[in-house]
């Protein structure tokens, strides 16, 4: 009972931070779209993984709030009550109906990929970092940054919003793993890192699927994107797998050509301020590609797809002003051939 108890909570807190406040997001990005109705779902699904999550982390890095449980929860009130009325259009839209075979199969690639991460991961390399933050208030980057943006009543805090920004990392990581370990405690990393995982399986499947039309190949994609010997090798979650989870969604969008110019924004924002600096290079050229195609290069959808991509990218902003990535940039005097996007 006492798991059961567990299990119901954690549902619950699901519910009310990430279903709730995004679902209504996505189901008004892209209901209009084409796509298969599994694409829609797993999309949808995704924007509900961002809405607190970004804001959050947006107030944190940018007006130097921490990350608390109550700024989380004033965030997903707000966020539901903006996004209610699509929230209502997605609950009356549903329709119960036998799912088909494609269906069943997304689903148990995700659920079977977001499984095998929570058992084969463990929280070994996840508490080393947090004893080190504790014992010398000092950490590996990416997770030093997360820490430092959080409220955590009695351990090592930044001083200063400029401390934070000196953490040699991309604020663009910060928001899924900050907020859900300050929603879930000690498992929120675990979860983050099981929900990318079902993330980059679903949308491999979902793109080789569309190019192939076969569902063994689409199979053996999702199962190498998330069982190759790279992320296996990564004991815990870090950027480059958000980064490629993340892309995977846009290259989605991108092939099968159904997004609006304001979701490629989004998605385009959100994979730019990851850190890999070649990779939003790559993906500008496939939405202006795909904006082209689509005869989209309008002043209108121009400024939708722009918009999209200020928001999501404005949580670096402040970073970037202290820390460019060019030559001198994270206080190193290097030249611009030493760093990316020049080498990988």
């Amino acid at each position: 009972m006492l798991m059961l108890g567990k299990v119901f909570k954690i549902l619950l807190l699901i519910e009310f931070f990430y279903v709730l406040p995004g679902i209504g997001l996505g189901y008004w990005l892209f209901a209009k779209s084409d796509l298969p109705t599994r694409a829609k779902v797993a999309l949808t699904l995704f924007v509900s993984m961002l809405v607190v999550p970004f804001t959050a982390a947006w107030i944190a890095l940018m007006l130097g709030q921490l990350i608390r449980l109550q700024i989380l929860m004033n965030v997903a009130a707000v966020a539901t009550l903006i996004f209610i009325i699509p929230l209502w259009r997605w609950f009356r839209s549903l329709r119960l109906a036998l799912p088909k075979l494609d269906d069943l199969l997304l689903l148990c690639i995700a659920g079977g990929s977001a499984a095998f991460y929570v058992v084969f991961h463990t929280q070994d390399e996840l508490m080393f970092q947090v004893y080190s933050w504790i014992l010398r208030n000092d950490a590996y980057c990416f997770y030093l940054m997360i820490f430092k943006t959080m409220a955590a009543p009695g351990l090592p805090q930044a001083e200063s919003l400029e401390q934070i920004h000196k953490i040699i990392s991309t604020p663009g990581n910060v928001p899924w793993p900050a907020t859900a370990l300050v929603i879930f405690k000690k498992y929120g990393i675990h979860g983050v890192h099981a929900a990318f995982a079902a993330t980059l399986a679903c949308f491999s499947y979902l793109s080789v699927h569309h190019l192939l039309k076969k569902r063994a190949y689409a199979l053996i994609a999702a199962a190498f994107a998330v069982l190759n010997p790279f992320v296996l090798n990564t004991p815990v979650l870090d950027r480059n797998f958000i980064a490629l989870a993340t892309s995977s969604v846009l290259f989605y969008l991108l092939i099968t050509q159904s997004a609006g110019p304001l979701a490629l924004g989004l998605l385009l924002g959100l994979v730019s301020g990851m850190g890999l600096r070649f990779l939003p290079i790559l993906m500008v050229f496939g939405v202006g590609l795909s904006m082209y195609q689509r005869k989209l290069l309008k002043p209108w959808p121009i400024v939708l797809a722009v918009f999209g991509f200020a928001v999501t990218f404005s949580i670096n902003l402040r970073h970037l002003a202290l820390y460019p990535p060019l030559p001198g940039g994270q206080g190193e005097q290097i030249s611009l051939f030493t760093r990316a996007p020049f080498l990988p």
